[in-house]
């Protein structure tokens, strides 16, 4: 019936096209009848490889985390800090909390940035001192103290 793999390959897809429809319903029809087996198979699937989804999930939030630090310049905008563990990301007119409740999480705040292009204008870079310090209730200037003593020596 077929002279090559090429022209199999070819007919293969063609009915996949033309019988769209007809497979998606016996599809649906099978996952309604066999939904119980399919989340035990999913289960025990997942069981297998927790250890190693794991692992996975947490080296690609490292390296979604080490890109958001390189795109907003790898250094505290305030005291200079480099060190990447001392780093984090500072909502520049802070709302935070409320993009936080939005938003979930830091990784899907980082995938949300990485989308928009790591936007710098809601957004910068800065050390956990200084976010904290900053964002501190007591603050009445919303300064960082590096900030507070350089205009303090230039007055």
């Amino acid at each position: 019936m077929f002279k090559s793999t090429l022209e199999r390959k070819e007919y293969a897809q063609k009915w996949h096209i033309k019988h769209r429809e007809e497979r998606l319903a016996y599809c649906k029809k099978w996952y309604i009848e066999n939904k119980q087996h399919v989340k035990e198979y999913c289960r025990i699937k997942y069981e297998s490889r927790k250890q190693e989804l794991s692992k996975l999930h947490a080296i690609r939030r490292a390296n979604l985390r080490l890109e958001m630090i390189k795109s907003y310049g790898s250094y505290c905008r305030c005291c200079g800090e480099s060190t990447p563990e001392f780093l984090t990301l500072d909502h520049i007119f802070r709302d935070g909390a409320r993009e936080r409740k939005t938003i979930c999480n830091a990784e899907k705040l980082y995938f949300k940035l990485k989308n928009l292009g790591w936007p710098k204008d809601r957004h910068r870079l800065l050390c956990m001192n200084c976010n904290h310090a900053m964002g501190r209730r007591n603050n009445p200037d919303s300064l960082c103290p590096h900030e507070r003593q350089f205009r303090l020596a230039f007055k």
